[in-house]
């Protein structure tokens, strides 16, 4: 894999980490934005892979999630590696399927994970 295909590939990465960790909120995309302090707009074409982000925005968005910047990526690499053992997310050309890497629903196991997580952040600080 070239350099610029694992860009690629983190971007993608990101991106469904992001739309998990928001489905296990039970967030829309508008209340994300707004905790991110984005337009709606940016946050819709970084969740469809059309946009990257920055490390000054990943830490944003690890914050709202009450993750580390380094646990979100882990996050988002192990969920991704776990989409590809339980399912071909590419086409017979070598591409990534479109339609896999923006609807791949979270596990339930992985859900509660990202709940229980949280929870145990907020007994820390004392929330």
């Amino acid at each position: 894999m070239t350099e610029w295909q694992h860009v690629g590939e983190l971007t993608r990465q990101v991106a469904a980490e992001l739309r998990v960790q928001r489905a296990a909120l039970d967030w829309t995309q508008q209340d994300l934005a707004q905790r991110v302090g984005i337009p709606h707009d940016a946050l819709a074409r970084i969740e469809a892979c059309g946009s990257s982000i920055d490390l000054d925005l990943l830490t944003r968005f690890a914050a709202v999630f009450a993750l580390d910047p380094p646990d979100f990526l882990a996050a988002a690499i192990r969920n991704s590696e776990q989409r590809l053992r339980d399912g071909n997310l590419y086409l017979p050309d070598g591409s990534l399927d479109p339609v896999q890497v923006s609807v791949a629903p979270p596990s339930k196991e992985h859900l509660a994970m990202l709940r229980a997580t949280r929870e145990e952040r907020k007994r820390q600080r004392g929330e």
